[in-house]
């Protein structure tokens, strides 16, 4: 694991440690562990953490946005519908600056991935990207 992946992961797992995440203008943050998926900054067990993981990375684009782009991962074995994605945008001390709520228009294959987009404005010093809701589909 390299140093940076290393001070990403320890940003996401760690309460408050949301500035070791930081995106720089030019530069990507990339999270691949189940732990991306922890939406909620406060270091709680993030809605469908066990189910989902989230690869992602951020470019400032030459417009001034942010575009945020990945996969989620279906970590179940059963198909998952209505997934929302939750990206907060955080200051430099990760305070949740705003949130948004991103649907993804497909279902996710038991075992299988999803990609996602979004543009956002490029104000926030870091992001969190997670499963804000989602439905297991019967088997």
């Amino acid at each position: 694991m390299t140093r940076t992946r290393s001070l990403i992961i320890a940003g996401l797992l760690v309460p408050g440690a949301a500035l070791a995440a930081a995106i720089l203008p030019g530069q990507a943050a990339l999270a691949d562990s189940p732990t991306a998926s922890a939406a909620d900054p406060g270091g709680d067990t993030a809605l469908g953490a066990e189910f989902f993981h989230i690869q992602w990375s951020a470019d400032t684009r030459r417009d001034g946005h942010v575009r945020i782009t990945g996969y989620v991962y279906n970590d179940r074995g059963e198909p998952a519908d209505n997934v929302v994605l939750r990206i907060d945008e955080l200051d430099s001390s990760g305070q949740v600056l705003r949130t948004v709520l991103k649907p993804l228009d497909d279902t996710i294959d038991a075992l299988g991935r999803a990609y996602f987009a979004v543009q956002l404005d490029a104000r926030a010093a870091s992001y969190n990207v997670g499963v804000d809701s989602f439905d297991f589909l019967d088997r």
